[in-house]
């Protein structure tokens, strides 16, 4: 499936929030990868645990990708999250949307849009 293909329905429901994000999972499964959009209706730059604080989210139906090593995952997720931003435009985020990350959830977050 095409991540946009996989994203937009979620986006048609889960418009109208200040913060998204990306969580990324490694399964157990050798160069398999999966990805969560979160919604929240905030963000706060020092403490990377905004995330948790989720209001809205693609829950179980993960975005099934596959690279070799999570740091090959995190660059392609980027640059696949980034491709769809720069064609799409944060729009489809919707209006209030002020900041895009993705992440692996026990790690550093990457911010992909910042309205600031």
């Amino acid at each position: 499936m095409k991540f946009e293909t996989w994203l937009k329905p979620y986006l048609q429901k889960g418009k109208g929030y200040i913060a998204y994000n990306f969580n990324l999972y490694e399964f157990d499964v050798e160069r398999e990868f999966g990805a969560e959009l979160v919604a929240c209706v905030a963000y706060d730059p020092d403490d990377e645990d905004w995330a948790c604080d989720t209001v809205y989210s693609s829950g179980d139906d993960l975005f099934e990708f596959t690279a070799d090593g999570w740091e090959n995952a995190l660059r392609d997720f980027l640059a696949m999250a980034a491709a769809f931003i720069e064609k799409e435009g944060v729009g489809a985020f919707g209006n209030k949307v002020e900041y895009i990350t993705a992440g692996f959830i026990d790690g550093n977050l990457e911010v992909l849009y910042s309205k600031k």
